[in-house]
């Protein structure tokens, strides 16, 4: 779909579309995490930290935020996080970020591919 029709029939305009982007996915860092999860299963803390290059502070700064928003879940033991996994409506939340990014792009390539020439 290159760019979503609003009732009106007009196309969206990347503005519009950008709006419907998640704010709590603009973070890469967060986007990653959560891709890293796509897969719904317990994750051990040091594995995804691991993964993406990040520190202990880093990781647990983002997995708050997501934790906070619904995301994630995490277990915790000795008051440090163990266990991280994605929730199933954080999993829905990627998907719509994503498809609504997939859209964005579109949008972009679109308007790149097919520029507008102003009257002289």
């Amino acid at each position: 779909m290159i760019a979503a029709m609003r009732y009106d029939r007009r196309p969206d305009t990347i503005a519009s579309l950008s709006r419907n982007l998640d704010p709590v996915l603009y973070a890469p860092a967060r986007l990653f995490i959560v891709t890293l999860l796509v897969d719904m299963r317990w994750w051990r803390f040091v594995v995804v930290r691991d993964a993406l290059g990040l520190t202990d502070f880093g990781l647990c700064r983002q997995l708050t935020k997501l934790h906070m928003a619904g995301y994630v879940r995490t277990q915790c033991a000795r008051g440090r996080c163990t266990w991280v996994r994605l929730t199933p409506d954080g999993r829905d939340r990627l998907v719509r970020h994503l498809e609504v990014l997939q859209d964005v792009v579109s949008k972009t390539v679109e308007l790149v591919n097919h520029p507008r020439v102003d009257d002289v």
